[in-house]
């Protein structure tokens, strides 16, 4: 992250997730998402029944699935996003966080 000056998007899921798995095929899988994603950020999905989560987030995590938290190329958490999102509104988060 540091080397491409790119943000870093960690995003908590589980596997039992409803919303996340509707998110993952309504918003995160579209071309247009991925394309912004993948231009500005550093995506990292963790799955919190079998991984902790990076950059000491555990402590903001409130146990809630899907949570976003957008941190700097250094690790420094910027902002947290619980909840599922529709394709506007996800893509306006990644504009904000620029």
């Amino acid at each position: 992250a540091k080397s491409s000056g790119k943000h870093i998007i960690v995003y908590a899921t589980s596997q039992t997730c409803y919303f996340c798995k509707k998110m993952e095929k309504e918003v995160l899988s579209l071309d247009s998402v991925q394309k912004t994603m993948n231009e500005d950020y550093i995506f990292l999905k963790v799955d919190v029944d079998f991984v902790s989560l990076p950059f000491g987030l555990k402590k903001y995590f409130k146990g809630m699935t899907p949570t976003f938290f957008i941190l700097t190329s250094a690790g420094e958490l910027l902002n947290t996003y619980p909840g599922s999102w529709v394709k506007d509104d996800y893509l306006k988060i990644l504009e904000e966080n620029l």
